[in-house]
Formats: C-alpha cells, sequence, structure tokens
C-alpha cells in the first residue's frame, strides 16, 4: 500500500469522525432544546391542523385582508397546539352575547396570538360582561390605518358608546409607516392593493426549504436568529430617525383621526397601550415607546373622548416571563387575562359613562378545555360550550 494512500485513509476516517461528532452533539442539542422551550429561538415558522378552510389571508377590498371566512385550524408558534375560529367575515370573534355593544380593533396581540378562543381579550370581556357584545376586529399585522379604515365601515352596523384601540408599542408605529410608504408605492406602480409579487422559482425553492428547517429543527431556528443578532442587533433592523419622526407623525395623524371619527358616533375610544417582551426585559425597546406613549397622551390631552390604559405596570408587577410566551413573545394565557382585566375594570370604574363600581374580574383560569391537540373530532364539543357556557360568569361583586 502507497504511502498517500495511507495517509488518505487516515484523513477520510478522521473527517467522518468529526463529521460524526458534530451530528451527534446537534441531536444532543436537539434533544435538549426539545426538553427546555425556554432555550429556544423565538418566532419559529407556524405549524397548522386545518379542520374547515385553512389559515391563509384573503384579500379584502375594505379590510385589506383577513383570514378565510369560517375557517376553523389548529396552530402551534411554539407554545403549544391552540384552535383557532373564524366569523363569517374571517375574524376571529364568534361570540358576541348581548345587546349592547362595545368594538375592539387591534392587531394580533388583541386576535390574541397563541392561546385558544376562549382565552381572547375579547371573550373574555364577553364573557364576564354577559349583557354586552365585545365585536372584534383584529388581525396580525394591523395599525392604526387599518384600525381606522375598519372602523369607519363597521361602525354603523351597531349603536356603541365605547371603542377599544389595543395598541401595541412593538411595531404599530413600524406598521402604519409600512401602510404608507407601499400605499405610495402601489400608487406608483399601478399595483392594487393586496396584489402579491411572485417570487423566481430558485428563490421560492430556497424559502421553501429555510422555512421546512425552522419549523422541525430547534437549532436551526437558534442558529438563524444569532444571525439575525449578529447582523442587525437584538432588536432587528432599526428605523432611522426620520423614518421614526415620519412614523410618529403618521402614527399620531391617524389616532385623531380615529378618535374623531368615534367622536362622531357619539362614543368614547380607550387606547390600551401594551409594551413589548423587549422593553420589558430591558433588552432594546423597538420604535422608542417614550415617544409613541407621549403621541397617545397627546391625542387623549386634544381629545374629550379619548381616554389611555398602559398596561405596563401591570406586566412588571406580574413579571414579564410569566405574562409573555417562552417562545412565541405574544402574551401567553396569563398575559391576555391581564389585559382583558385591566379593561374590563377600567370599564367599570374610570370610563366616565361606565357604571363607577369596584367590581373585579373572576380569578385566572388556565383551564385549556381540552384543546392540547390538534383533533378536528373535538371542534363541535368545544364550540358547544364556547357558545353556550356552562354557567354565566359573573364578575364577583362586593356584598
Amino acid at each position: 500500500m502507497h504511502l498517500h494512500d495511507v495517509r488518505g485513509g487516515n484523513v477520510l476516517k478522521n473527517a467522518l469522525l468529526v463529521i460524526g461528532s458534530i451530528v451527534m452533539v446537534l441531536i444532543a442539542f436537539e434533544l435538549l432544546l426539545s426538553a427546555r422551550p425556554e432555550l429556544r429561538a423565538a418566532d419559529a415558522v407556524l405549524q397548522f391542523v386545518y379542520c374547515e378552510g385553512d389559515r391563509n389571508y384573503q384579500q379584502h377590498p375594505v379590510f385589506r385582508k383577513t383570514e378565510i371566512p369560517d375557517s376553523i385550524y389548529f396552530e402551534n408558534t411554539g407554545e403549544g397546539w391552540s384552535i383557532y375560529e373564524n366569523n363569517h367575515l374571517g375574524f376571529r370573534d364568534i361570540f358576541d352575547s348581548g345587546d349592547r355593544h362595545v368594538i375592539v380593533l387591534g392587531d394580533s396581540f388583541t386576535r390574541s396570538a397563541t392561546v385558544n378562543d376562549h382565552q381572547t381579550i375579547p371573550y373574555l370581556l364577553d364573557l364576564w360582561t354577559p349583557e354586552v357584545a365585545f365585536h372584534s376586529f383584529a388581525m396580525g399585522g394591523y395599525g392604526t390605518a387599518d384600525a381606522y379604515r375598519v372602523y369607519r365601515v363597521i361602525a354603523r352596523d351597531w349603536d356603541h358608546r365605547l371603542v377599544i384601540l389595543n395598541y401595541y408599542l412593538g411595531n404599530d408605529l413600524r406598521n402604519n409607516l409600512e401602510d404608507s410608504v407601499t400605499s405610495e408605492d402601489r400608487e406608483a406602480n399601478g399595483i392594487r392593493p393586496g396584489e402579491m409579487q411572485m417570487e423566481g422559482a430558485a428563490k421560492a425553492l430556497l424559502i421553501k426549504y429555510h422555512r421546512l428547517m425552522r419549523a422541525h429543527s430547534h437549532v436551526y431556528n437558534l442558529a438563524y436568529n444569532a444571525v439575525k443578532i449578529m447582523i442587525s442587533g437584538r432588536r432587528g433592523v432599526q428605523l432611522t430617525p426620520s423614518q421614526l419622526a415620519r412614523g410618529a407623525e403618521i402614527t399620531k395623524v391617524w389616532l385623531f383621526a380615529l378618535g374623531r371619527e368615534v367622536a362622531s358616533h357619539n362614543g368614547d375610544l380607550l387606547v390600551v397601550i401594551i409594551p413589548s417582551w423587549n422593553e420589558m426585559m430591558e433588552l432594546g425597546a423597538e420604535d422608542e415607546p417614550a415617544t409613541q406613549r407621549q403621541i397617545i397622551e397627546q391625542v387623549a390631552g386634544g381629545l374629550d373622548n379619548v381616554f389611555v390604559l398602559d398596561l405596563t405596570d401591570r406586566v412588571w408587577a406580574l413579571g414579564a416571563r410569566n405574562v409573555y410566551g417562552q417562545v412565541d413573545k405574544h402574551f401567553g394565557p396569563l398575559g391576555y387575562y391581564m389585559a382583558a382585566k385591566a379593561t374590563y375594570e377600567w370599564m367599570h370604574r374610570d370610563w366616565p359613562r361606565g357604571p363607577h363600581t369596584n367590581w373585579t374580574a373572576p380569578p385566572f383560569d388556565d383551564d385549556r378545555w381540552g384543546m392540547e391537540r390538534p383533533d378536528c373530532a373535538l371542534v363541535a364539543s368545544y364550540r358547544k360550550r364556547l357558545l353556550h357556557p356552562d354557567a354565566a360568569i359573573q364578575a364577583s361583586r362586593p356584598q
């Protein structure tokens, strides 16, 4: 045997040994992340099981986008499986008990991503106030501009005295800015609202396998997020000072417009401020939340019918790790309960048109109603309980 053959064989063996060691380490790391969700990276690719329709968004001439009407599906964002049901318009709102009306606007926090239908903010408010129907028009990615457009259309459908806007400091300003820029680009390029642009075949294939790896490999997802942080920092891609200033001005315009529109229907507007995980964990808050709070206070100071409820102190009191999800940084069940409880108590104690009582919300209940796995056979019994609770849950009232 020649010397170079021996050396070549040794190199091959060493290479295989190194590759095998790397594979074993990756497998061990994957198992560790599977057992310890708090160590995983956020924003994993979502998993779905469709029962009726699907989750894919549809273009809408008025609402810009909604989910598929009457769709029912299970979703897993890394926090476990949850069931989602949409009404005939494509919004997650199928309860609406009572003959008085409140309109609820917002994004994925109002839609209450990561939890079951019965754990969402609008459902809890509806359940605790049987005489009032809380009509929810919330969609992931909506900003204040979307809230205004939606409200102008649906406000005439119900006689109402209160509109609730859940304002998320993490991206609402950015959404408003992007909405403005996108509208300008559409006009310049002749693109209809919501029209999609197709990717090339090679890029589409690359994106497909990237999403597949993010959905099924915790290690890949963690590495992907680490690279993003190395490139753009923990807060991701930052807006420039001029973009922030423009976004702030656009946001103020939309908030004033919404407040005035609500006033034209003889209603009040409650802006519920939702802080972000980054701000609460002091990791670098997105998009200058102090400036956004100042804008909201300016609107409340300029319009008699606008009020503000900031959830920040309540998040501090409960602890951010208890309020937000372990993997997905939307609220968890306790966070949505906290937001609903604060809103309910504001309506009863502080709202000028409210009853001015000391009523409080029922205690926190983390019962998942058996929705632990994606089983479409469970939908009928779940929906029956959702629409017809076993017993009306009344707020505890002082004797």
